[in-house]
């Protein structure tokens, strides 16, 4: 065989195992942060539920004091009418609370404040490598 012919085989033998050492490479990086991916999704979701939980109770408090001012204020204009129809309206518009009634203690807010700061920072450390 032509001794250019053996040589340029061999060329393309090594440009082609290069770029599979570089397809390697690509592969594992993409492993590694589809991995960091599903990591972040299920830190995301855990906040997500704990937020909804802390936030909605708080929102349940909201509305309740926003009935118990409506209430007041039709007190104050004198009907019973105004007055039941106030505190029906302002309830009706109430956000269900999730699975609890009593409102969160000032830790666990804290605590998920906490918590979406280190998975913010991650992400914004994690986006600076890509």
């Amino acid at each position: 065989m032509n001794p250019a012919i053996v040589s340029h085989l061999l060329l393309e033998d090594q440009q082609l195992a290069r770029k599979r050492e570089e397809v390697a490479v690509l592969q594992v990086q993409l492993a590694e942060r589809e991995y960091f991916l599903t990591h972040l999704r299920a830190e995301l979701a855990a906040f997500e539920g704990g937020y909804l939980r802390e936030v909605g109770v708080l929102y349940a408090e909201l509305d309740e004091w926003k009935a118990k001012i409506a209430e007041f204020a039709a007190a104050v204009a004198g009907t019973t009418d105004a007055r039941a129809a106030a505190t029906q309206h302002v309830r009706a518009r109430k956000i269900p609370t999730p699975l609890r009634t009593e409102r969160p203690p000032r830790q666990s807010i804290i605590n998920l404040r906490q918590r979406w700061t280190n998975c913010s920072e991650k992400l914004r450390d994690r986006s600076t490598l890509i």
